[in-house]
């Protein structure tokens, strides 16, 4: 069997393909195993689009985000006591495991 592949590897076409399935009724697990990605990937899109349409999807995947946003972003999370994913659907980060590097790099400082 293949490897998975990152969500970062998916056009905006599969992305929209993915989240229309899902809202025909397909399992996120059935959709994990046809495009070959974690489980948690395919529900953090579909949280993503649910929460900002599929126009986030426009936005640049290589986006840079200044001190200031980062640090922004790092406090929801451990000053504010929101939650990783509520947080990065938020502020529309393309997966939740960006902000939990961005916290985990800013407790090795």
């Amino acid at each position: 069997m293949m490897g998975c592949f990152c969500m970062a590897k998916l056009t905006r076409e599969q992305r929209i393909e993915m989240y229309a399935q899902y809202k025909a009724g397909k399992s996120i697990s059935q959709i994990a195993r046809e495009y070959q990605v974690n489980n948690n990937n395919v529900k953090y899109l579909i949280r993503l689009l649910n929460y900002h349409g599929i126009a986030v999807l426009d936005k640049k995947y290589k986006r840079y985000y200044d001190p200031k946003m980062k640090q922004q972003i790092i406090d929801e999370v451990l000053v504010h006591g929101k939650s990783i994913g509520c947080t990065a659907v938020e502020y529309s980060l393309l997966s939740r495991g960006m902000l939990g590097n961005w916290i985990k790099q800013y407790k090795t400082f």
